[in-house]
């Protein structure tokens, strides 16, 4: 079984290359997109032909995209990042795609990112730094951030994220959400109404997910609720945000500052008003750019499609009321081998420790002590068989056909099995935290 695989995400291209190798070790073609998104609906349509699956980023995957001949064989979109806005969902769902996210990955990046455009735009470092690169020397007053009121609009993860960093500052917490919840609560935010929010807060930032009802959220009418002294931060979506109407209210003085890292057009008109604005810190829409959590995403995002290509769930799915559906385009197999107990696993420990000790056996489970999995390319038939035994297996017989293939911290093996008069084609991957071989696939028909 092999797959085609669109990349389309600029992020999997400059951090992910673990992921690509992922792909490929799993037996996927990986065509990286002639350039990078968010793609409009036109692109993704005339790049996505022949292919399976795409790691995909905010692109236009449209109703009419979908139902393109060109999509036909799409059967995952697996999205680096939270946000599936750009997705339509139900189109997705009532074609059998499934389509694959990544949350809770992001959190403490955009967190972290939130707070330092935060500081950064009211203690005017960006403004220094262009006076020092301009080769002069005049100092800029900004506003103390310690002792003062954020206000957070969306308390989910992310907002809980920052919440929690705002602990450090001495700082009272103010929070809005359509569905305030206790955990937010037991970080100490206080939840109150929009306009409580906004006349109370010195910094507000927008941590909400964006939906056709919150759409220009922030516009003329809350700027004016807002202190003259107040700054906005926006690491969320740009349309949440009425875009003029900011331009208009740091002209006019309203407030006193904005950092912005998301728009309504991305990339910014190099003609856009708000790169001329006052007081204004712009970043190209990089909250999430910490490069080890680019990483964690990439193999994320990849894993959901190779879970989905060896017919198991993924972990994170937008839209789980497809796997019920007869359109579903994937084929979902079950594991009819029940999970390791911990007898078996110490089992497996000692298995392990009897085969370390012997020279000509060789090794197929985890070394002990090291980051990654082990297996000597010459790994023999006996020594599988004795893995899949204790997974579950009655009298397995390796016959022919073993492959073994070397990850970036594992070893997958392959090999044909005959157990109880009945023929498998089965995968196994080493697992560095549970020192065993998992059986990932089996079925009659070899999926190779």
């Amino acid at each position: 079984m092999s797959w085609k695989v669109l990349i389309t995400a600029r992020a999997a291209e400059e951090v992910g290359q673990p992921a690509y190798q992922l792909l490929r070790d799993s037996g996927c073609e990986v065509v990286v997109a002639p350039k990078f998104g968010p793609l409009s609906a036109d692109d993704v349509q005339a790049y996505m032909a022949g292919c399976d699956a795409t790691l995909c980023s905010a692109d236009k995957y449209t109703a009419a995209v979908l139902e393109h001949a060109n999509a036909a064989g799409i059967k995952c979109l697996s999205r680096w990042g939270v946000g599936y806005d750009s997705i339509d969902i139900a189109a997705a769902t009532r074609l059998g795609i499934v389509v694959a996210f990544t949350p809770g990955m992001l959190d403490g990046a955009v967190a972290d990112y939130t707070w330092a455009l935060l500081f950064a735009v009211a203690r005017r470092v960006h403004e220094g730094h262009i006076v020092m690169r301009d080769n002069r020397w005049s100092v800029a007053w900004g506003h103390d951030v310690s002792n003062k009121t954020l206000g957070i609009i969306g308390c989910g993860r992310i907002g809980q994220a920052v919440a929690k960093r705002a602990a450090g500052f001495d700082m009272q917490v103010l929070g809005h959400d359509i569905a305030p919840n206790p955990h937010a609560e037991a970080l100490g935010v206080k939840f109150v109404s929009l306009d409580e929010l906004l006349a109370k807060s010195d910094f507000v930032s927008l941590n909400c997910a964006l939906t056709p009802q919150n759409r220009g959220l922030i516009g003329e009418a809350q700027f004016k609720k807002m202190k003259p002294t107040s700054y906005l931060i926006n690491t969320a979506r740009g349309a949440l945000v009425d875009e003029a109407a900011l331009v208009r209210a740091l002209e006019q003085k309203t407030i006193a500052g904005a950092a912005v890292d998301a728009f309504s057009t991305e990339p910014l008109p190099v003609d856009h008003p708000l790169r001329r604005c006052p007081n204004i810190l712009l970043t190209p829409h990089q909250a999430f750019n910490g490069r080890e959590n680019g990483e964690r995403v990439s193999l994320a995002a990849a894993q959901a499609i190779v879970d989905l290509m060896h017919g198991k769930k993924p972990k994170h799915v937008v839209n789980g009321d497809v796997f019920q559906l007869a359109a579903l385009r994937a084929k979902i197999r079950s594991n009819p081998f029940p999970p390791i107990s911990d007898t078996e696993l110490q089992k497996l420990r000692e298995l392990h420790r009897n085969a370390s000790a012997r020279r000509d056996v060789t090794d197929v489970l985890v070394s002990k002590g090291s980051p990654y999995a082990r297996i000597d390319m010459k790994t023999e038939a006996s020594q599988l068989e004795q893995v899949l035994k204790l997974a579950g297996w009655k009298t397995p017989t390796v016959t022919e056909g073993i492959k073994i293939q070397q990850g970036t911290s594992s070893y997958l093996i392959r090999c044909e099995v005959v157990t109880d008069g009945q023929d498998y084609f089965v995968e196994m991957l080493t697992d560095s935290s549970l020192l065993r071989g998992t059986v990932l696939l089996s079925e009659r028909k070899s999926p190779w």
